[in-house]
């Protein structure tokens, strides 16, 4: 280990998990130097990373530039994988490319190697048992490719790290949420027919209330984690934090389709497993299919994971439940729409959480930045796009908060861009928007004005 700390070398560093992984490692005072390999160039600076965290272009299927990377490494973090593609550019990228970061590991004395691997390696069969520990051996499915290189992958990292000084810490997380993770939801909205094929279908629902894509919902449940939590886990491992070896991640409590659909403002039918099995095997055999389809075999049988092996051996503690992590999942999403934050703040409302309707409800009536339309100047004092759609879904927003009994929330926490906030307890202290929304929360009920232009 060097005088100033270690020198950890990071695969995949802007993927679902990447950039989270390096803020937990650059806030660690074991850390001198992280050096993020990427295809693509990224600025640290951009992502409110420090001067700790540098980028060094390079790709895992070159062994030149994967030597380079970890020539000086004490640890190396293997995150590069492809989780949707083309299952051709995914064995190439995910099998050739991870061994070519494992042998290399090996070969230049790293002290330590972490893995992401994922629920996924297991295998989606209806004989595993339930709850999973890391003592099952992972099978994969074959019919699912990226199941199957997961389990692949972890053989072919024993076999590499085997007689070596290299120790290896092998994650295998659920699904991952959160910040910087779109996977969960650009997946769904990619798998709905008409909906996630068609952008003009989606801007349309986007403006019909109650109106919007049904999934189909086998009842089975699945665990969520968010990407803070998996970031976590790996600083113990690259500070060495706990004995090497398996380890599954998942959030507490557990996700359904059903909720999650509620939670988009989508709706959702029950449907036998075996319709979604036999779905998912007809879906393999037909060309041309985008392939996100294959997704589907992730809710055949459930893959519900014990987690006390981390909490206990790595005194990993996850701070998101599955609700929260889909919660965040949901606002950082540039898939949903209006009619989804709307259904939200209402559904909150009717669990009495008043601060998250209130949250909800703010950024359904707020400029979606993710919308090129709703990127244009907006003159004071004259209507906006989402401005528009507060006019339509105004009334009914009020008339469900209107009475409710809660007492005042301060929320200034909990501001969105271009939001102004206040109540009766708790004045928010944010620059003041050019537009936005004032909203006073208190006992009565919520009071929401339209604001233009500056204000005192």
């Amino acid at each position: 280990m060097a005088a100033e700390g270690l020198t950890v070398a990071v695969t995949g560093p802007t993927g679902d998990i990447g950039i989270a992984a390096l803020h937990a490692l650059e806030e660690s005072p074991e850390v001198g130097r992280i050096v993020g390999m990427a295809r693509r160039p990224f600025d640290p600076a951009e992502h409110g990373l420090g001067p700790k965290v540098v980028y060094q272009r390079g790709d895992v299927l070159d062994r030149a530039s994967v030597d380079a990377l970890v020539a000086d490494a004490d640890v190396v973090v293997h995150l590069a994988f492809i989780v949707i593609g083309d299952p051709d550019d995914a064995q190439r990228i995910n099998t050739e490319g991870s061994r070519n970061v494992f042998e290399a590991t090996v070969d230049a004395g790293a002290g330590r190697l972490v893995y992401t691997s994922s629920v996924a390696a297991y295998g989606f069969h209806a004989d595993n048992p339930q709850p999973l520990t890391e003592d099952v051996p992972p099978r994969g499915s074959e019919e699912f490719y990226y199941s199957a290189h997961k389990a692949e992958l972890e053989r072919v990292l024993d076999d590499c790290i085997a007689g070596s000084a290299t120790e290896a810490y092998v994650f295998r997380p659920c699904i991952v949420a959160g910040a910087g993770a779109t996977t969960l939801i650009e997946t769904t909205v990619r798998l709905l027919p008409i909906y996630g094929q068609l952008r003009l279908a989606r801007r349309a629902l986007d403006f019909v209330p109650f109106l919007g894509p049904v999934l189909p919902d086998p009842g089975v449940e699945f665990q969520l984690v968010h990407t803070i939590d998996v970031a976590a886990a790996l600083r113990i491992a690259v500070e060495g934090g706990g004995p090497p070896g398996r380890y599954n991640l998942a959030g507490p409590g557990a996700m359904s389709i059903a909720r999650m659909a509620r939670a988009c403002g989508w709706w959702s039918v029950p449907v036998p497993g075996t319709a979604v099995a036999a779905l998912s095997e007809v879906a393999t055999r037909i060309p041309g299919l985008p392939p996100e389809i294959q997704w589907l075999n992730a809710f055949r049988e459930p893959t519900l994971m014990d987690t006390r092996k981390a909490r206990e051996e790595l005194g990993w503690e996850p701070r998101w439940d599955a609700e929260a992590t889909l919660r965040e999942a949901i606002a950082l999403s540039p898939q949903l729409n209006y009619r989804a934050w709307y259904n939200l703040a209402m559904v909150q409302r009717q669990r009495g959480d008043i601060a998250a309707a209130c949250d909800a409800l703010a950024r359904a009536s707020t400029i979606n930045p993710a919308r090129p339309a709703m990127r244009e100047p907006v003159t004071p004092g004259a209507p906006s796009p989402s401005m528009a759609s507060f006019i339509r879904y105004g009334p009914a927003i009020w008339k469900a908060f209107a009475n409710t009994t809660s007492t005042s929330t301060p929320i200034a926490s909990m501001l969105s861009p271009g939001l102004a906030v206040s109540s009766d307890n708790a004045a928010a202290t944010a620059p003041t928007p050019r537009v936005g929304l004032m909203i006073d929360a208190a006992p009565g009920g919520l009071g929401v004005t339209w604001v233009s232009g500056d204000r005192s």
